[in-house]
This record gives C-alpha cells, sequence and structure tokens, in this order.
C-alpha cells in the first residue's frame, strides 16, 4: 500500500532514462556499492554460517532442549531472506520500502536472539550441574552468543551506520512529490501546476496589453 500510493512503485526511478547517471539499472544492480570487495564477501559468508548453516545443524542434530532454543531465530531469519529476495531486487519496490524489510526483521530478531542466549545459558547451567554431558550445552551457549553479538552489531554498526545512508541517497531513493488530503497521500503530477500558473500568466498578459493598443 505505502510502496503505491506513497512511492508510486517506484516511477521516478523507474522513468529514469538510460543517460542518467543513477539510472534504474545501476540503481538495482548492487544493494550495497562494497558488495564486490573481499571483506564484505566474508561478513555475509560469516553471516550465513553463523545464522543458517550452525543453527540448522543444531535443530537437526542437537538434543531437544538445545534445538528447540534455535528455531524461532532461525525461521525468522529464513523468513526475512525470503521477504528480502521478493523486493530488494524488484524495479516496481521503492527503495525505503525495500529498506524497512531487513530493519524490521533485524529489529525484531533481537529478543528472540536474547531469549535463545537466556535459554542455552539456563540449559547449560542445568546441564553442568547434573553432570550431563554438556557438548551440546556449551555449542548452544556459544552459538546464541555469537548470534547475539554479530547480529547485534549488524543492526546498530553496519545497517543503520554504512548501509542506511547509502541506500536512501537522493539518488537512488527519489521519490514522487505528493500532497496529503486527510491521512491519504495524492502524487502530485509533473508540470501540471506550473501550466497552470503559466495559463494564468498569459491571460493578465494579455488583458494589459489589449487595452494598450487601443489606447
Amino acid at each position: 500500500m505505502a510502496n503505491h500510493f506513497r512511492f508510486g512503485n517506484n516511477i521516478i526511478i523507474r522513468q529514469r532514462s538510460n543517460h542518467h547517471p543513477f539510472n534504474l539499472s545501476l540503481v538495482m544492480s548492487k544493494i550495497f556499492s562494497g558488495s564486490d570487495t573481499s571483506w564484505f564477501i566474508c561478513y555475509m559468508a560469516s553471516a550465513t554460517t553463523v545464522g543458517v548453516l550452525l543453527p540448522l545443524l543444531t535443530v537437526v542434530l542437537a538434543p531437544t532442549d538445545v534445538a528447540d532454543a534455535a528455531i524461532s531465530p532461525l525461521l525468522v531469519l529464513w523468513t526475512q531472506l525470503t521477504c528480502e529476495t521478493a523486493t530488494m531486487l524488484n524495479p516496481y519496490v521503492h527503495r525505503f520500502i525495500a529498506f524497512l524489510v531487513p530493519l524490521g526483521f533485524f529489529v525484531y530478531r533481537e529478543s528472540l536472539l536474547v531469549d535463545w542466549f537466556s535459554t542455552s545459558l539456563a540449559s547449560y547451567e542445568s546441564a553442568s550441574a547434573s553432570d550431563t554431558s554438556s557438548q551440546w550445552y556449551t555449542f548452544g551457549l556459544i552459538l546464541s552468543s555469537v548470534n547475539l553479538i554479530f547480529w547485534t552489531a549488524n543492526l546498530f554498526v553496519f545497517t543503520l551506520l554504512r548501509w542506511a545512508p547509502e541506500l536512501l541517497a537522493d539518488d537512488k531513493c527519489e521519490s514522487p512529490e505528493i500532497e496529503w488530503k486527510m491521512m491519504v497521500p495524492h502524487q502530485v503530477k509533473p508540470n501540471g501546476l506550473k501550466k497552470k500558473s503559466s495559463s494564468v500568466g498569459g491571460d493578465e498578459q494579455g488583458k494589459n496589453t489589449v487595452p494598450a493598443k487601443a489606447a
């Protein structure tokens, strides 16, 4: 709804000519300018390993109480990846709307990561007190700690300080002019007001010139 009524399905970017320095193909080609750099590739590989592969391994192989704690963060991350795939490289989705998808999921997952860590810590302490084999409990505690630190830093450092200013810059995030009527946005048609004002000016000029000729 917001993408359609407020941002016109990214119409400003889509209407740019191929000669524009930030045309549609260039804006949509990369979601981050440094996506080809070695540090970002390592960063994404770490995110995949820590956030997807190791939690998936835990869910499949670990004891029930260790595995259950990892299910919710993993499920939410999979949902986030699915939604990002549908929006990030879609030319009809405005950059601001596309950015809200990962941002919303990152914020929502923070509480799940804290719960995962708290549950893993309690399970580890319980296993240690009962002389139960604590290898998986130790692994679950370490994995939950790493995920909490990694995704918190990802939210407050990379997403908000590094990625957001670039993704939401005017050259990639330009939006149509609108006027609000009550709580509903209405797009202002380009040149619509200009044509009206020029016609009024022309009428006034004509009125001023006619008496001059008569005189």
